[in-house]
């Protein structure tokens, strides 16, 4: 976990033991269902590797201006988007490195092979240029 996402996810942590312990927002009302569906969405994009760092902070204000549920509802698509964003690019770093794993020593051998063999053939040359100098 890098530390981005660790702060993150106390975030989440924070803002979830608020929600389920205190059960109400700041008008005394329980979040609704759209509220937690979108607080769900944010958890699995976060577990998913995203960054969610702007969509807590938007979430929190939502919820501290008791906004209506439309406003939920595009945090919860952004959340899906950022979540879908994050599963690609584990995917591709998957396949990236299960491509590199096999080819980077294998071009290590070549290039190994490579500079012994023109080690060899720069002292071959070297000792055919040679000059035998009369004692």
């Amino acid at each position: 976990m890098t530390h981005l996402s660790r702060r993150a996810f106390l975030v989440v942590l924070t803002l979830s033991m608020a929600i389920f312990l205190l059960g109400s927002t700041v008008s005394g009302s329980a979040p609704s269902s759209v509220a937690q569906n979108t607080f769900e969405a944010m958890r699995s994009a976060e577990a998913s590797g995203a960054n969610i760092d702007s969509l807590v902070s938007q979430y929190n204000s939502l919820l501290q201006q008791s906004a209506q549920d439309s406003s939920f509802v595009s945090v919860q698509s952004q959340a899906a988007a950022v979540q879908q964003a994050a599963l690609a690019s584990k995917t591709f770093n998957g396949i990236f490195t299960i491509v590199l794993i096999p080819v980077i020593p294998l071009f290590l051998a070549v290039l190994t092979v490579a500079i012994f063999r023109l080690l060899a053939k720069v002292a071959r040359k070297k000792i055919l240029d040679m000059e035998i100098r009369p004692i």
